[in-house]
């Protein structure tokens, strides 16, 4: 719709003919359609292998148990070699179809999983989910690289999370290395797809998969320091935001795009947890060993994160673009301090409960100051947001906490009102 505005205005103001601008309307038109097209191909495609897979599967699993043992197993690797021939085929011949290539890698990604779950019944091999989740990870990780293939690595995110849930419960493990190795495979493919193209629907998933994957899998990092790794959590919500700056000003990414949009809201939810004074007890009355504390993983988690914050907040800086959308840095500087604090101090709640609505305001002034209805409204939220956990967590009567809720209320009506107004009066 912009380009077709754009092309008439220059029919108006005689820079193009009315011929040139339907030859120019035809050539975006074509592409447009060609684009469409394929994008459509790729995900019937996708969604194709995965129904023929399962219905495969539904086919086998109504006469299972009346087939042998060897027919079983001749089934348990029939979709294996199924999916290894399609991978082949397109390898050789359609190499150059996304289509091919992403229906392909589906395919043999759920073979491979069924293949080894129906030879472990078949032969009564023992296991357990997690190391079953470990083995079908590293059997189909190499196909992200050897067919470049966007889906299997979305569904490997899924799949490596999942195993991180599942390496011997909640705490940290030797197991849970494994999930960062998973992860550091994965990521050179990223970081590829980032540079090829990054304004691809592909591309923009990793952006939301990955970020959501690390944010659900660093608790695997806990050995007994909850407090640091709620602190770890913020300063990967930070890693994020400044990741998703990045994007924006360096690839073109849209400003809200996934990483900074869960370093966002991420950062809140962290704040608001904190904000609960239940939430720092344990830390307050656990007892501090200096020693054991420098040598947890969190610590050393922490300092990697910190790292890579402060490295990639220089770099994106250097710009000299204002970060305007981004919760300031000064935050992140607080909540630690804050946390430190909290060893001598038995109150660092209250601070927290200032910080959440410092950020607060300071959303909304934004909102107003840009006319960007989205950070207001999410500066209304968090404000919202903190007074909905007061009405539960302190002993003020109904009469205060529905004052408070009317005024919350009023606000967002009214700043979302003016800002409208103030708009269509630009407009005019």
């Amino acid at each position: 719709m912009g380009i077709k505005k754009d092309i008439r205005d220059l029919v108006d103001n005689g820079v193009i003919n009315e011929d040139a601008a339907e030859r120019i309307r035809r050539y975006y038109d074509s592409k447009t359609t060609a684009n469409s097209q394929n994008r459509l191909f790729i995900i019937f495609g996708i969604f194709g292998g995965l129904l023929v897979g399962l219905g495969i599967i539904l086919i086998i699993a109504h006469n299972w148990d009346q087939f042998s043992r060897g027919v079983k197993t001749s089934f348990a690797f029939l979709p294996l070699i199924i999916g290894q021939a399609l991978c082949f085929y397109t390898l050789f011949k359609r190499n150059a179809s996304v289509a091919w290539r992403e229906t392909s890698c589906v395919v043999l990604f759920f073979a491979v999983g069924g293949s080894i779950s129906l030879i472990s019944q078949i032969y009564n091999i023992p296991g357990n989910l997690t190391n079953y989740l470990m083995v079908w990870m590293m059997l189909v990780l190499p196909q992200i690289y050897l067919l470049r293939s966007s889906a299997t690595s979305l569904l490997s995110l899924i799949g490596i999370t999942a195993f991180a849930f599942q390496s011997d419960g909640p705490g940290f493990s030797e197991k849970s290395y494994f999930y960062w190795l998973f992860l550091a495979f994965i990521l050179p493919f990223y970081r590829s797809l980032i540079q090829r193209t990054p304004g691809s629907n592909f591309t923009h998933f990793h952006h939301w998969f990955i970020a959501l994957s690390i944010t659900l899998s660093l608790w695997v990092f806990e050995s007994g320091n909850g407090g640091l790794l709620y602190m770890n959590y913020l300063l990967l919500m930070g890693l994020f935001q400044s990741f998703g700056y990045w994007l924006q000003h360096h690839k073109g990414i849209h400003e809200f795009n996934g990483m900074r949009i869960v370093g966002s809201v991420g950062t809140v939810i962290v704040l608001i947890i904190l904000s609960f004074d239940g939430a720092w007890r344990e830390m307050r009355f656990n007892e501090w060993n200096l020693d054991l504390f420098l040598l947890s993983p969190e610590f050393l988690v922490f300092l990697f994160i910190a790292g890579l914050f402060v490295i990639l907040y220089v770099k994106v800086r250097k710009d000299g673009i204002p970060d305007r959308a981004a919760i300031p840095i000064w935050v992140y500087g607080a909540s630690l301090l804050v946390f430190v604090s909290s060893f001598y101090w038995n109150y660092p709640a209250v601070l927290i409960n200032l910080l959440v609505l410092a950020v607060g305001i300071l959303k909304i002034r934004e909102g107003a100051m840009r006319d960007h209805l989205v950070i207001l409204n999410f500066g209304m939220l968090i404000i919202a947001l903190l007074i909905t956990c007061r009405f539960f967590d302190t002993d003020l009567s109904f009469v205060v906490r529905g004052i408070l809720f009317v005024l919350v209320g009023a606000g967002f009506f009214a700043a979302n009102y003016f800002t409208i107004k103030r708009r269509k009066h630009v407009g005019q």
